[in-house]
């Protein structure tokens, strides 16, 4: 493990955005990596993208321990259409990464009721882009990944 003025010294290479942090923020920046190994990069990123505050309020171990999960890009799409401050409810609210809303409409119908549409005649048409509107109201949907609004 490194103390803090080995810490200090590999944060002094990326210093110049340090400088406008609070003395708190300096705090938990140190203990993030120096004591919980995220790098230093990344915390950085976060900052500029969602500020200390975000960082303060734990925001960014909810991101990390998300992104070892999911796509980075669904993560983003969510915080981008909720705000940071919805993270926690990522993955209660994520549904998948679709071509359509309403492949996500008849993926939700034939999953849930597919013992109930397997009698449905083969002439049947369904309108799935009808179905996906009438859910949309529940949903959300952000280049291809689909956010469940109930969280």
């Amino acid at each position: 493990m490194t103390n803090t003025t080995e810490t200090m010294t590999t944060l002094s290479a990326n210093a110049e955005w340090l400088k406008d942090q609070s003395a708190t923020a300096l705090c938990k920046i140190i203990e993030l990596v120096n004591n919980d190994g995220y790098p230093i990069d990344d915390v950085r990123e976060f900052v500029e993208v969602h500020g200390a505050k975000a960082l303060l309020d734990g925001h960014y171990e909810t991101w990390a321990e998300f992104d070892d999960c999911y796509d980075q890009e669904a993560i983003e799409a969510f915080v981008d259409e909720f705000g940071i401050n919805c993270i926690g409810n990522f993955e209660d609210a994520y549904c998948g990464k679709y071509d359509s809303g309403a492949e996500y409409a008849r993926e939700l119908v034939e999953g849930g009721w597919s013992h109930s549409m397997d009698n449905i005649p083969g002439f049947v048409e369904i309108d799935w882009e009808a179905t996906w509107e009438n859910l949309s109201q529940d949903y959300t949907e952000v280049d291809g990944y689909i956010f469940n609004n109930s969280f």
